[in-house]
């Protein structure tokens, strides 16, 4: 019996919808600062025609350079001095995508090294922020959404999880003032 992993699907599902390759989704995102026209700040939405020129110039550029420099261009904190595990992650990816101008999107994005202290990176640090900044834009709900007047969003942002707790129940003396703040046994 056969079987697949969400992965697997998810390639299959980003290839059918027809997402770009890699580069164009990091190059969307701003994540290529020091490479020419990798420094265009193009935005998912629209690309002009000066940035699909860019971009065919991007994918020049990255065949006249050797493949694992361009493999670690991704996959490198300091591709100039790559360690161990990042070297062999490049050569992994590499074997698998002969040019760097094919990468899927989710195999780039799960190849970057982390953003210090996160799980995840740059690139998809971006792409979840702007995820988050639209769906926050979108909320008609939303607060912040010009509902308020200054002084009202102020009395909002000064409020504590507390304040709602003790406004709605019944709790006045067992709830401390900073209800909602890990305790440990080392602080």
């Amino acid at each position: 019996s056969g079987g697949t992993d969400l992965f697997t699907l998810d390639l299959a599902r980003g290839r059918d919808n027809g997402l770009p390759p890699y580069h164009v989704v990091r190059m969307a995102y701003g994540e290529f600062g020091d490479e020419g026209p990798w420094d265009s700040e193009a935005q998912a939405d629209t690309i002009s025609e000066k940035e699909k020129r860019a971009l065919i110039d991007a994918g020049k550029k990255l065949e006249r350079r050797t493949p694992i420099e361009t493999f670690l261009r991704f996959t490198a904190v300091d591709p100039a001095n790559p360690t161990h595990d990042e070297l062999a992650r490049a050569e992994a990816v590499r074997e698998v995508y002969r040019r760097a101008d094919s990468i899927d999107p989710m195999v780039g994005l799960l190849a970057e090294p982390h953003v210090e202290g996160s799980a995840v990176g740059r690139t998809m640090q971006n792409i979840l922020s702007e995820e988050l900044r639209r769906t926050r834009a979108a909320d008609r709900f939303w607060y912040e959404n010009d509902q308020f007047d200054a002084e009202e969003l102020a009395q909002i942002k000064s409020l504590t999880m507390r304040d709602l707790m003790l406004r709605h129940y019944d709790l006045e003396g067992t709830i401390p003032d900073e209800a909602f703040r890990p305790l440990t046994i080392w602080s």
